[in-house]
């Protein structure tokens, strides 16, 4: 049997032998498992292309995510830092959002 490793980004156990997560895409190195992660080895993170909004998928060709319509490619640690960005944005926008409408006395922006 092979030598088996835990993913650092999604707890995964994967072969040492493979130098990218079999479940998830990252890298594997030598960084601390993620201990929140679970340790099932299902694919937890399902991400979209930046520039048409379709699935993701790992490319062990080229180590990296590409876009199943674009053919778009994205290294993980970037698109990992899109979403990140992207949530803190949509958190800022929801924030204004709330303080707009308790400025106009509105309830909710959506009647």
């Amino acid at each position: 049997m092979a030598d088996m490793i835990r993913c650092p980004a999604c707890n995964a156990e994967t072969s040492a032998s493979n130098k990218f997560c079999e479940f998830c895409g990252s890298p594997l190195n030598a960084a601390p498992v993620n201990p929140t992660a679970p340790a099932n080895g299902k694919k937890i993170e399902e991400y979209k292309c930046p520039a048409c909004g379709s699935p993701l998928v790992f490319s062990t060709d080229s180590g990296k995510l590409k876009c199943s319509a674009c053919d778009n490619e994205y290294e993980v640690g970037t698109i990992q830092q899109y979403q990140e960005k992207r949530a803190s944005l949509n958190a800022d926008i929801d924030r204004i959002l709330k303080e707009i409408t308790s400025i106009l006395g509105i309830d909710d922006l959506e009647d």
